[in-house]
């Protein structure tokens, strides 16, 4: 009988080596850029007040370099699955955007526009890859909806109504709640005006009630999602905004069109062919009534009546010969009217924040080249749009529907009112935007791709992982 020596090994030190502790800290260093990764939207929407606010100043320029090295963390962790279609155009947009600062008389005016963008452009990027899962896709649906309706909320508490426009509404404008303390600088009466609450409610009223009609929920869900599409459908009206109206009525003609072309059924035929006669009369009676000559409102000035307008156009036309490479700078449209272009219609003491064109107002602020990449990404988004509405996930066609619908609305809303590059309800186009390359890519990954990191970064991570695991055990004492 052969008697087998027991060797106990000599117990180690707790204590990791030097190698060992560089390892373990390589190791949480890596796991932390791999978390920053996969939160990209969560950074960004962690950084966002600071830079809608742009107060204090300097901290929300610093705040505008941590994008880029977030770009760069996310394109070294996830490797090729971090491009976007919207990556070219980007770009170019990106490199001549300085060239708008060259004309700025106030930064005042400019900064928190030039900030806005930079956010918008943030959150380009990070929603078009932050949509992996259902769930997360669920979420954003939900935001969306509960977004809209705060937006409507504040628009009904927060808003300067204007009497004599096209719907007898002064005694129900008299019984709405005013919030005490609002005053907005360079407004009339220290309020959101109308116009501005009607252009980001038709963006936004048409992906809410796609994601209302075309999502399953519960009962008291579906309710709470009613609601919200009704008080934005009451806001919107209230706002007696005619371009508002005329978008949101080509917004929802677009969305229920997607409907009449997806469906099978022959009820939704019928709905959708009724729903879409309704909105071609109604479109075609706004614009009659818009273009009819007659005065915009009682209560504005010579800027709310068709010849203001006509006139305004002129002069941003002027403008934009004069400046075509650079424009004149973001926020300074009121200033170069009134120093450089001086209108006869419109009193020289009256503000104008843009030139209530869309189109003009982008080109004005940011000059031609600029102004083309971004028109690019437009059509990019657009194009996304149309492909995403055509797949056979019910959640995923809905809701793009709702996003082409939304687009469409916004640049009818923008052939006669406009809201400026940068300003703040501006980022809610941006996400439009991102959002349409997310329902993209969401059926090609599906659940199980949730954010797929590089090759050579899952390597590096996982041999650090086996070393960490290795030094942790030959570190604590054993028996043998």
């Amino acid at each position: 009988m052969t008697l087998w020596p027991i060797v106990r090994s000599r117990p180690r030190s707790p204590r990791l080596s030097a190698d060992g502790a560089w390892t373990a800290t390589t190791h949480t260093i890596l796991r932390g850029a791999s978390w920053l990764a996969r939160s990209e939207l969560l950074v960004v929407l962690v950084i966002a007040p600071v830079l809608l606010a742009a107060r204090p100043l300097l901290l929300a320029y610093a705040a505008t370099f941590l994008i880029p090295l977030l770009w760069l963390l996310v394109r070294k962790v996830r490797g090729r699955s971090a491009s976007t279609v919207y990556d070219a155009p980007l770009l170019h947009f990106l490199v001549l955007l300085p060239l708008s600062q060259a004309a700025v008389t106030d930064i005042s005016l400019a900064a928190p526009k030039l900030l806005g963008l930079v956010l918008g452009v943030a959150l380009l990027r990070a929603v078009s890859r932050g949509l992996g899962t259902r769930r997360s896709l669920w979420l954003v649906g939900w935001v969306i909806v509960a977004l809209t309706a705060s937006i409507a909320l504040v628009g009904l508490v927060a808003t300067d109504w204007l009497s004599g426009k096209l719907l007898p509404l002064e005694p129900l404008y008299a019984r709405l709640p005013r919030v005490p303390g609002v005053a907005l600088p360079r407004t009339s009466g220290g309020g959101i005006h109308p116009n501005e609450v009607a252009g980001t409610l038709a963006l936004l009223f048409p992906i809410s009630l796609a994601v209302a009609v075309s999502w399953r929920a519960r009962a008291a869900l579906r309710l709470l999602l009613v609601a919200a599409v009704l008080l934005t459908a009451l806001v919107l009206v209230l706002t007696q905004s005619r371009m508002g109206y005329l978008g949101a009525s080509c917004g929802l003609l677009v969305l229920f069109l997607g409907w009449l072309v997806a469906s099978r059924r022959r009820w939704a035929w019928v709905l959708a062919a009724m729903l879409a006669g309704a909105s071609v009369a109604g479109i075609r009676l706004l614009g009659a009534n818009l273009f009819s000559g007659a005065s915009l409102s009682e209560a504005g000035n010579n800027l709310d009546t068709l010849g203001g307008r006509l006139e305004l156009w002129d002069r941003a036309l002027y403008m934009l010969r004069d400046f075509s490479y650079t424009g004149i700078g973001l926020g300074q449209f009121s200033r170069v009217l009134h120093a450089l272009y001086v209108p006869f219609l419109i009193p020289p003491d009256t503000w104008v924040p843009h030139a209530h064109n869309f189109v003009l107002q982008v080109a004005l602020d940011l000059g031609i080249p600029a102004a083309a990449a971004f028109f690019v990404l437009v059509a990019v988004g657009m194009v996304r749009m149309v492909r995403a509405a055509a797949r056979p996930e019910p959640a995923i066609r809905g809701l793009a529907l709702g996003c082409l619908g939304g687009l469409v609305a916004f640049l009818v809303f923008g052939l006669g009112d406009a809201i400026a590059p940068g300003a703040k309800p501006g980022a809610l186009l941006w996400v439009t935007l991102g959002l349409a390359e997310a329902l993209w890519v969401f059926p090609r990954t599906g659940a199980a791709a949730d954010h797929p990191l590089s090759a050579q970064w899952r390597t590096r991570e996982a041999v650090d992982h086996v070393g960490h695991r290795r030094r942790r055990l030959n570190s604590c004492p054993t028996d043998a």
